[in-house]
């Protein structure tokens, strides 16, 4: 079979910067495509299994990323199971696909535009998204920490980089964070980053490994957002963080007015 015609229905390419998901956590938009890359490259070492979702049909099916090129820009998906998704796919020709990427939900539309078969199996060469969803439930409560407190963070990246910056908000289970003047490909969607300190008050210091969940560009001027989750964090800096986010909890308290 040949390459489909380029009249194709294009995905719909916008909605909020941050949304909040039916599950009850977060859903950062990914755009950049190096970022994207890392996402797509990462599902498909995996082998990952996918919900594929077409329009006007209540049924969803399942599949398999087989393979990303980001040089060619290609990204396969095997036949789609049940068999009649098939034909409906062909006729369609729009879907979401849908993912879980180390507990982490991945989501995007694209396009279908070349169909091939092996071994009489149907391989779908679709469009590389130009924008995915990345979902992460939240098991904490993320304290957001005031002008009062200053939280340097320094995170060493894969590269050797040393990026540094101030925490926003935190929990037991992880942080969101502003860094000055960072390229927004320093840190990629699902990287895992060794090396995080972070400086709480009272001369107390927090060291753990990190796993990137969203890297977005900051309404503000050169200024970048990331959010992380812990990875391993030990019992000794799980119990730190409680106790800063507890001494946040009773200053807010004794300033705000009495009702």
């Amino acid at each position: 079979m040949g390459i489909l015609p380029e009249s194709s229905p294009q995905p719909p390419s916008s909605s909020p910067r941050r949304l909040a998901s039916s599950r009850g956590g977060d859903a950062s938009e990914v755009m950049l495509p190096t970022q994207i890359a890392h996402v797509l490259q990462r599902l498909t070492r995996h082998h990952s299994l996918i919900t594929v979702s077409l329009p006007e049909c209540e049924n969803s099916f399942s599949s398999t990323i087989l393979a990303f090129d980001r040089a060619t820009g290609t990204l396969s998906i095997d036949e789609l199971n049940p068999e009649e998704g098939h034909a409906l796919l062909l006729a369609r020709r729009v879907l979401r696909v849908s993912a879980r990427l180390k507990g982490i939900a991945v989501d995007f539309e694209t396009t279908l535009q070349e169909v091939s078969q092996e071994d009489g199996i149907a391989i779908y060469e679709v469009a590389v998204p130009t924008l995915l969803h990345y979902h992460q439930r939240r098991a904490h409560f993320r304290a957001v920490i005031g002008v009062a407190h200053e939280v340097p963070i320094i995170l060493e990246t894969n590269h050797g980089r040393v990026i540094e910056g101030r925490v926003h908000d935190i929990s037991p289970g992880g942080i969101g964070a502003l860094f000055q003047q960072q390229t927004p490909d320093v840190l990629q969607c699902g990287e895992r980053v060794e090396h995080c300190v972070i400086r709480l008050p009272r001369n107390q210091t927090v060291h753990s490994a990190l796993e990137v969940c969203f890297v977005d560009p900051s309404e503000a001027p050169a200024q970048l957002r990331m959010g992380g989750r812990f990875v391993d964090l030990t019992r000794g800096n799980e119990h730190l963080i409680a106790r800063f986010i507890a001494d946040l909890e009773r200053q807010r308290l004794k300033t705000r007015p009495k009702e």
